[in-house]
């Protein structure tokens, strides 16, 4: 239930990134670092409004969310609790999508594919052992993803902001 909440909510930020690549690649090529700039701070501002928007939702009424994947009663009342924990990491993960996607766009895609393994495996398998054997139980299973999610667009953000003047002063390389 909680994979298919996921990938419905993903698919509008799936798709804008797919559209930001591009622009941030065609603007970079040309030289035009404000426009840049410009993409990408559009797409981080809306990308995270979004994710924000599905988390608060999801967190105010996930009854009705997992009554979309679900009609049994018992599991829906298993679910209600833990899908509070999954999705809260979801508000700030606009971020993330749009500085990797971003990193693609100019060039990097080892930082973004860096970026991807971080969350899914350097972050989150670890974590769902960690908070698993705590006093959390199974609450820190689903926790392990908000944290992840927490952490690694904080991180992948703030590296972004960091290399991204750093990127632009050393321009496009040259077509073949």
């Amino acid at each position: 239930i909680f994979s298919s909440v996921m990938s419905f909510a993903s698919m509008p930020v799936t798709g804008y990134n797919q559209a930001l690549v591009p622009v941030v690649s065609y603007n970079f090529g040309s030289g035009d670092d404000g426009r840049v700039t410009e993409a990408f701070r559009f797409s981080a501002a809306l990308e995270l409004c979004y994710t924000l928007l599905v988390s608060l939702v999801s967190i105010s009424i996930p009854g009705v969310i997992i009554s979309l994947f679900t009609s049994d009663p018992v599991l829906t009342g298993f679910a209600i609790p833990y899908l509070k924990y999954f999705v809260a990491g979801y508000s700030v993960f606009g971020l993330q999508c749009a500085a990797q996607n971003a990193f693609l766009g100019l060039g990097q895609a080892r930082i973004s594919m860096f970026f991807a393994v971080f969350r899914k495996v350097i972050l989150l398998i670890p974590l769902v052992y960690i908070l698993s054997s705590t006093p959390l139980g199974i609450s820190g299973v689903f926790l392990a993803e908000s944290v992840a999610d927490s952490v690694s667009a904080t991180v992948t953000f703030t590296t972004f902001l960091l290399r991204l003047e750093s990127i632009l002063r050393k321009g496009a390389p040259e077509a073949p």
